[in-house]
């Protein structure tokens, strides 16, 4: 509450006097992924897309690679109940998709019942809420739930993705012919890709981009 009604004095990352909840210094130390030399489609650079699974989905955009300070911000947002890391980097978002082919609808990835009694929101949720008010996006969160299914740890590879296809059911198909699916950060691609090949077997033409805060680099 507190947060909510006092002005913000200092940064969040840097704990420097701010006015805003990230300083111009650390909003300058930012790798983002924009490149006026570069297609905003990450799909489209060989470098990242050889190693996201992308099998159902057509685009894939992205603020920037998960370093710092997005793991930190994300990192916050899941852990302390501050939605201000989840303002900033929906600001971001949206300043550097401007010009892209926007959607129908956001389909924010769904969580686990106890995930959302530990941390009383689903960030996905809130950060497709953010991103989508300034670009006037209805958004859908029935679209699909999350299924209880075996822990990954201790799983061979095989194992994991068999488990995370069990993990996650299409229940709402939005009747639309462009969907965003939003995630705070794509690590392999695997869970969206799931979620991507079964909206694709119901509505087999529909274009399906991903939607995220920052995409993890192969070493």
């Amino acid at each position: 509450m507190l947060k909510r009604l006092l002005p913000n004095l200092a940064c969040i990352l840097c704990n420097q006097h701010s006015n805003s909840a990230v300083c111009d210094f650390c909003k300058n130390d930012t790798a983002f992924f924009y490149d006026p030399d570069k297609p905003t489609n990450l799909l489209h650079r060989p470098e990242i897309a050889r190693h996201v699974k992308h099998s159902a989905i057509d685009g894939l955009y992205a603020i920037g690679p998960y370093q710092w300070p997005l793991n930190q911000l994300l990192l916050r947002l899941k852990t302390s109940r501050d939605m201000r890391p989840a303002g900033v980097m929906a600001e971001w978002f949206v300043c550097a998709m401007d010009d892209m082919c926007l959607p129908d609808q956001l389909l924010p990835v769904p969580i686990t019942y106890w995930r959302y009694f530990q941390r009383r929101y689903n960030q996905s949720v809130e950060l497709a809420k953010l991103v989508g008010q300034p670009l006037n996006l209805p958004i859908n969160t029935q679209w699909a739930r999350r299924k209880s299914a075996r822990q990954q740890t201790g799983l061979n590879r095989q194992q994991r993705l068999q488990n995370l296809r069990q993990a996650y059911e299409v229940v709402n198909t939005p009747p639309c012919a462009h969907v965003a699916i939003v995630d705070d950060v794509i690590t392999t691609g695997s869970t969206v890709d799931v979620l991507a090949k079964q909206l694709r077997l119901r509505h087999p033409h529909i274009k399906i981009d991903v939607w995220t805060m920052a995409v993890t680099l192969a070493h």
